[in-house]
């Protein structure tokens, strides 16, 4: 993996190589071009002492005059400190104002005589091989009659020039070394005045990405720089805004949910779960704290829920059923409802699970059964023995009063029976519909007070079979009860005991305070209620 570096390390090297490349770019230039103009004025030097030194030789040419020449070069050579020399066509030297000509070599191949044979003037620079040191010459032919009778040379030593050049150079460098300093400075501090904001931009991201939207970036002095702050500033703002509204709606989703009395299960296509609540948990005797958000299976180990939940998600159908739990030994039933969710695309992707403990709608539906077997069986009996007797009365029953007056008061019991069978069942209705329809007046009564109302209401019924009616309760016994639905119970329960017990038998109540509740008791001495029925 490639190695990660700074931005101010990208940055300031390369500002470094363009202020070094261009600083060495302009001291080569500047040096190269304090040398050729020290070297261009040296040869326009000698090229104005060659233009007056050869107006002078000319007079000594024509007729030839080898010793005037020699002394002249060497006489105006001294004066001027200039080294001159005076060439033949042939090469040979006739005056030099340094050394003696006829001890000089061949001068015909050196290039500036060369140039100045061609009737034009020449110059070059290159070590002397007579005086050891290098030298600048310059040379001018000498016309008669249109030909070059001679060339006059003049040079000068350009090491003087070479140590001003160099003095110079060095000076130059030595500029150009503080300049590089004071460049790297100045581009140590632009680099940071770049990378700064940047690397402040990147903290501050960074505390986006740990949750920190409500923190602010500063908009830093570069246009480009303080446009990308305020769009991240602009874009925390935003984010933060719709965190906050998903989370609202997440706490009111999960209020929602919270609140319910139906248990709430999602789960995804792998039966992961999504979403349960409380009362789903508590259904299916879960723990949120010890349950993993993982499968279902790990919460529900019901195989008939877990077929279920299986079926709906394979065949894309609303599946519904009552299941059976089993907890702490109480049989509990959950109306199962599962239905399929769907993306927007129409795409299956789980299921949602409703479940409602149905487990005391369902006793009372099965209780509602067994009553209204009971009360078909008590209503049959009496009406099966009314047609009877109507039928025997109908062919020869009347023909005797004494049987007639009989049939009749048996049909008049079983009568009375079924009215009151119908009375109960008009009590019960009341009592369901009162509980259905309105709020329980409930208030302070006396339960003693109770009690002989309901003693009071019987009895009539009572003293017609003569029974004994014997009650014990404290004097200061109360409770927050409706009274019109409490007696009517009391009453009932009362009404049954005394139908039920033998003649001239005894019936006992009791009411006790067992804890926070009261309890009362009715005791007869009657044949009691068949045991199927308990």
């Amino acid at each position: 993996m490639k190695k990660k570096i700074r931005l101010i390390w990208q940055l300031y090297p390369s500002y470094l190589v363009v202020v070094f490349i261009s600083l060495l770019i302009v001291s080569i230039y500047t040096s190269n071009y304090i040398q050729q103009f020290f070297l261009n004025n040296m040869e326009k030097d000698l090229m104005i002492r060659s233009l007056l030194i050869k107006y002078q030789i000319l007079q000594y040419l024509n007729p030839l005059d080898p010793e005037r020449i020699d002394q002249f070069c060497k006489t105006v050579g001294a004066s001027a400190e200039t080294r001159i020399t005076v060439i033949l066509p042939d090469g040979i030297v006739i005056g030099d104002s340094k050394e003696d000509p006829a001890k000089m070599e061949n001068h015909k191949n050196r290039p500036e005589i060369l140039t100045a044979l061609e009737g034009k003037s020449g110059s070059s620079t290159r070590k002397s091989s007579t005086l050891k040191m290098k030298m600048m010459y310059v040379s001018l032919p000498l016309f008669l009659d249109n030909r070059v009778v001679s060339v006059v040379r003049v040079s000068i030593p350009i090491t003087s020039i070479i140590s001003t050049i160099e003095v110079v150079q060095s000076r130059v460098m030595l500029v150009g070394f503080f300049i590089a300093v004071l460049a790297s400075v100045i581009s140590l501090f632009m680099s940071r005045r770049i990378s700064r904001p940047i690397e402040e931009m990147r903290k501050g991201a960074m505390k986006f990405a740990q949750g920190e939207l409500s923190h602010r970036l500063h908009e830093p002095s570069i246009l480009e720089l303080a446009n990308l702050a305020s769009v991240m500033n602009r874009t925390a703002f935003e984010l933060e805004d719709r965190i906050a509204t998903v989370k609202n709606q997440r706490n009111e989703y999960e209020a929602v949910l919270s609140s319910m009395t139906e248990g709430v299960v999602g789960v995804d296509r792998d039966q992961r779960i999504i979403t349960i609540n409380k009362a789903a948990l508590s259904m299916l005797d879960a723990d949120l704290a010890t349950t993993p958000r993982g499968s279902i299976y790990e919460v529900s180990r019901n195989s008939h829920l877990n077929k279920l939940i299986e079926t709906a998600i394979e065949t894309g159908e609303r599946r519904q059923e009552d299941v059976s739990f089993f907890q702490n030994g109480n049989e509990r039933i959950l109306n199962i409802k599962c239905t399929v969710l769907k993306n927007p695309e129409d795409v299956n992707i789980g299921v949602l699970i409703v479940l409602n403990d149905v487990t005391q709608l369902r006793r009372l539906e099965n209780m509602r059964r067994d009553f209204a077997a009971n009360v078909s069986h008590e209503i049959k009996t009496p009406l099966t023995a009314i047609k009877g007797f109507v039928e025997t009365l109908r062919f020869g029953g009347l023909e005797s009063a004494e049987d007639a007056e009989r049939f009749l008061t048996i049909i008049d019991k079983h009568v009375d029976r079924l009215t009151a069978i119908i009375d109960d069942l008009m009590h019960l209705s009341r009592i369901e519909r009162k509980d259905e329809i309105q709020q329980i007046d409930r208030k302070i009564h006396t339960i003693e007070d109770l009690i002989q109302s309901s003693i009071q209401h019987c009895r009539g019924i009572a003293n017609e079979r003569n029974i004994n009616i014997t009650y014990t309760c404290a004097q200061d016994l109360t409770a927050q009860i409706d009274r019109t639905m409490m007696e009517q119970a009391v009453v009932n329960l009362l009404e049954n005991a005394i139908k039920y017990s033998e003649k001239e038998s005894d019936v006992e109540m009791e009411a006790e305070l067992a804890g926070d509740k009261i309890l009362i008791h009715i005791q007869d001495h009657g044949i009691g209620i068949e045991e199927k029925h308990h």
